[in-house]
């Protein structure tokens, strides 16, 4: 406490007499001061910067975790209001020791588990069996299957019991071993199968109507002597070394083409649009007659030897035997199966025989007037060649397939020769 002295105006002043001094009366005032502690400021809280990585002071709760200055959007959620440093999230470096990334990295793949992040540090610092208690089994050490129900099998590992010796392909106990379904799954299968066979007889009944056309190019399909176009001329020629014509008329891809037999002065196309056209090779080269009869693409023709009549197999599984000249379809042949190819018997005296490569890798002999037979050794798509001629096996023909193997067959006593 301090005190301080003050003079009043009021006093009496002495002489100024020689020896004498002044005197002054004066009052006394006491004044007493008292520090007064500092009030804080509300308004000067310290704010911490996000970007930056280091804090050079110790902020408070309040400070470290006061609400972002400025206006929020109230319709982000809490998601989206969290700082980033980037456009999907925030990301910051850190130090992971490799050999327990790897570690946790493929448990992860061999068991589908995580290490929890906030007790790894704690983990990593245990025993290994307090580790493996806790995460679980680490990919050094092997994992203990449960112990489940074996089914048991009827086992006869006796060597000297021949027939009943099972050895490691012994049948379980509870195994049911029927080959045949039950009476009402049989009575389906024979439904299914009875209604199938109906439909397909009644696809192969059904068919097409078989015609041919003569187009208007060719006035009269005779000449003035009387002669059919099939009867080759004697007043053409030929020259090898040009280019004689194409012929055009087809939609689509054209299977096969076979010369007239001996004279070639006409030659058949067998093409992917179903049709079989007959055209000249000499003259005006038109197309003499349009044979149409078969659903699906036609695979090949042949002519027989006097070329009057010729064969077409296509893929609606039929062969038709045709009358060249008037474009009749005289008979109808099918096994079910999709014919390859077709050749006539060489011999002018067996022109009702022929053979066809079918689909299920045999060859079928057909008479026209008698019975079919089959050849078969093939295990795959087959390709006919021609008869040999008469002047040197008549009975024998031989054929090839994508295998690489060629047989030699006689037809007459169905015995075959492979050979090389």
């Amino acid at each position: 406490m301090r005190s301080v002295h003050l003079a009043d105006e009021n006093c009496k002043f002495g002489s100024r007499s020689a020896g004498e001094g002044i005197r002054f009366a004066t009052d006394t005032i006491k004044i007493s001061f008292y520090s007064v502690p500092i009030q804080p400021n509300a308004f000067a809280i310290r704010h911490v910067d996000l970007t930056k990585k280091e804090l050079d002071f110790n902020p408070k709760f309040e400070e470290l975790f006061a609400p972002v200055v400025g206006p929020d959007n109230p319709f982000k959620s809490e998601q989206c209001l969290l700082s980033k440093n980037i456009l999907t999230g925030f990301v910051e470096n850190a130090h992971f020791n490799d050999f327990h990334f790897e570690i946790i990295q493929r448990r992860f793949c061999s068991n589908t588990a995580v290490l929890n992040i906030t007790l790894a540090t704690w983990l990593l610092r245990r025993p290994p069996e307090v580790h493996t208690y806790i995460v679980g089994v680490t990919v050094f050490e092997p994992v203990k299957k449960k112990d489940a129900a074996k089914r048991k099998k009827l086992k006869n590992m006796d060597p000297a019991d021949v027939e009943g010796f099972t050895g490691p392909w012994a049948a379980f106990e509870d195994e049911n071993r029927s080959a045949k379904p039950d009476p009402e799954t049989m009575k389906c299968i024979e439904e299914f199968l009875r209604k199938r066979k109906k439909i397909s007889k009644i696809t192969r009944e059904e068919g097409i109507e078989e015609k041919s056309v003569l187009h208007s190019m060719l006035k009269d399909p005779y000449d003035y002597q009387g002669r059919s176009f099939l009867v080759p001329p004697h007043d053409v020629g030929v020259n090898l070394r040009d280019d004689i014509h194409t012929w055009t008329g087809h939609t689509k891809g054209v299977q096969a083409i076979r010369w007239f037999p001996g004279s070639a002065h006409l030659l058949l196309s067998a093409s992917m649009d179903c049709k079989i056209k007959l055209w000249e090779v000499y003259k005006q080269r038109r197309c003499i007659r349009t044979y149409v009869g078969h659903k699906m693409a036609v695979r090949d023709v042949c002519f027989n030897n006097a070329g009057t009549e010729f064969l077409s197999a296509s893929y609606d599984r039929y062969i038709k035997l045709w009358d060249a000249e008037t474009g009749e379809c005289k008979q109808r042949f099918t096994t079910g199966k999709v014919p390859y190819c077709i050749k006539f018997h060489p011999d002018e005296d067996k022109q009702n025989i022929f053979l066809a490569g079918m689909q299920d890798k045999k060859i079928i002999q057909v008479c026209m007037f008698t019975d079919v037979s089959s050849f078969s050794r093939s295990r795959s798509r087959l390709i006919i060649y021609p008869w040999l001629t008469h002047h040197q096996l008549p009975a024998y023909f031989h054929r090839s397939s994508l295998l690489e193997s060629c047989v030699l067959w006689c037809h007459r006593a169905c015995a075959d020769s492979v050979t090389a």
